[in-house]
């Protein structure tokens, strides 16, 4: 087989002759990737691939990952930032590297709407960097979105102020689409394109193309491979029977470590089939096997890790089935083991959750005591740490659980906490009042 010509490499063409398809397309302004959890790399990776391997590529491909606050005002005007930033940031390697830094962002316009803003910026971000390349493409990939209706709104406002030289691309969950509405309206502007690329079944084809079936690598590989087909399909007899055939093969070859993400795997398939004791039961298994990974000097190093998505599975699966006094108190040793890790974001998950379940119990003195907690780890983190977690929910909840309790007085000083790690606009954060957990 060669190597360049296999089950990923063919998804990876697909993608690309939409790609050029929706470029020769005057009339286009955005693409709508139409996608699943399995199909976002492989989007990114379409876009990589074509940089790197296609040097007569005319467009340039970049990402900007900007929040969409509640709401979505001025989400123009921070885009512009975040790639004006980005931009100061390369300016001087691109120096060093011999290539031209013409381009400073046009003075912006106080009374235009940032829609306008961004599309002129975009614009003459192409024109400042001719003949370099002749398209932008801008796949917008925000870490949160508060408010999908006025996100959709705001990218129907935006589409028609952009030139034919930019383009903008989005990923839209299979699962819940948030921009089903726009591509009806715009049906000229916007092209959709539904992925379709099946990539459990791609992984196990390309496992078959591999070969080495007989080794007990390539036994592994390809009941892991099969084991994760057969949970997205949702049968969850296949899934056992390719976790037992992989679980066998670990366990004779003495690999604890692979041993504890196929417990791990099944006890999430459990869970999704609403089975969370015997989901415990998994996840209790899976620690056991971290802790015997210890014994062997190459996997030690791995034991807090693997003991701590173990424990953490555990206090999920706990949750999933109501028991809160024990979830929240597996959630706490959670902390301690992310602390030991150390992992500042699953910390704080860890004791965000703790809290969440005490209250689920009525225990607010216990739900305030996780809570401060929880923003503590906040106060560890970098600026980029904090803004990728779950620090706003934690201090929400913390709120709420202190006005149960004689903490109540304690609020303005959770609130200045708040305001002094998130900034005034910290509620903006938060996608709805009360987050469900489930996933954590």
């Amino acid at each position: 087989m060669d190597r360049y010509d296999n089950a990923i490499r063919r998804r990876l063409d697909q993608l690309q002759a939409r790609w050029i398809a929706f470029l020769d397309d005057p009339r286009a302004r955005l693409l709508r990737w139409v996608v699943t959890p399995h199909e976002v790399s492989m989007v990114e990776a379409s876009l990589q691939a074509r940089q790197h391997e296609h040097a007569d590529a005319q467009e340039l491909s970049i990402s900007l990952r900007s929040p969409v606050a509640t709401g979505v005002f001025g989400h123009g005007f921070k885009l512009v930032h975040e790639l004006v930033e980005h931009y100061e940031q390369l300016r001087e390697p691109l120096l060093d590297a011999g290539l031209p830094t013409p381009w400073t962002a046009p003075r912006r316009d106080t009374a235009a709407p940032d829609v306008q803003t961004l599309a002129v910026t975009l614009a003459d971000f192409v024109d400042g960097h001719a003949p370099l390349f002749e398209m932008l493409a801008v796949l917008l990939q925000p870490s949160t979105v508060g408010d999908p209706v006025a996100y959709e709104a705001w990218l129907q406002r935006l589409v028609p102020q952009l030139a034919s030289h930019t383009r903008i691309v989005v990923l839209d969950p299979v699962d819940a689409p948030m921009l089903a509405t726009l591509a009806r309206r715009e049906p000229t502007r916007v092209r959709t394109e539904v992925a379709a690329l099946d990539m459990p079944a791609a992984y196990e084809t390309l496992s078959t193309e591999v070969g080495a079936l007989q080794t007990p690598t390539g036994a592994f590989r390809h009941a892991w491979v099969q084991m994760g087909l057969a949970q997205t399909r949702g049968d969850l007899v296949a899934t056992r029977s390719a976790a037992d055939r992989a679980l066998h093969t670990a366990c004779s070859e003495g690999w604890p470590h692979l041993a504890v993400a196929v417990h791990c795997a099944w006890g999430s398939a459990l869970v999704e089939h609403d089975r969370p004791p015997q989901a415990v039961a998994a996840y209790r298994q899976a620690e056991r096997s971290a802790i015997e990974a210890g014994d062997d000097p190459e996997t030690a190093s791995l034991v807090p890790r693997l003991q701590l998505t173990a424990v953490l599975g555990q206090a999920s699966a706990m949750f999933a089935a109501g028991a809160h006094a024990p979830a929240a108190r597996t959630y706490a040793r959670a902390a301690q083991l992310a602390a030991d890790v150390p992992d500042l974001y699953l910390q704080l998950e860890a004791h965000r959750m703790s809290a969440h379940c005490h209250a689920e119990d009525r225990k607010w003195r216990d739900a305030v005591a996780r809570g401060h907690a929880a923003l503590g780890v906040g106060a560890q983190m970098d600026t980029d740490a904090r803004d990728a977690s779950t620090l706003a929910y934690a201090g929400d909840a913390l709120l709420r659980h202190a006005a149960r309790t004689d903490h109540g007085a304690a609020r303005p000083a959770i609130e200045a906490a708040m305001v002094r790690l998130l900034g005034d606009d910290w509620r903006n954060r938060l996608d709805h009042p009360h987050p469900s957990p489930a996933a954590a």
